[in-house]
């Protein structure tokens, strides 16, 4: 099986320039790894305090 590639460093100024474009965006942050260019990570967007909201992507649901 091939090992996927960690795209985080592609993910990071994609949304950087989408938040300054206007787009409402939920926090993101690039953290440093051993090996390769790092981890991307968002603020989970389906969770506010006590409250889950349940829901699906369109790439999910054609996924199924």
């Amino acid at each position: 099986m091939k090992k996927s590639l960690n795209h985080g460093w592609l993910n990071f100024p994609t949304r950087l320039t989408a938040k300054e474009a206007g787009l409402l965006m939920t926090d993101v942050n690039l953290f440093s790894a051993g090996v390769g260019p790092g981890y991307f990570a968002t603020k989970r967007f389906d969770r506010d305090g006590k409250t889950h909201v349940h829901m699906h992507t369109a790439g999910g649901g054609a996924a199924c």
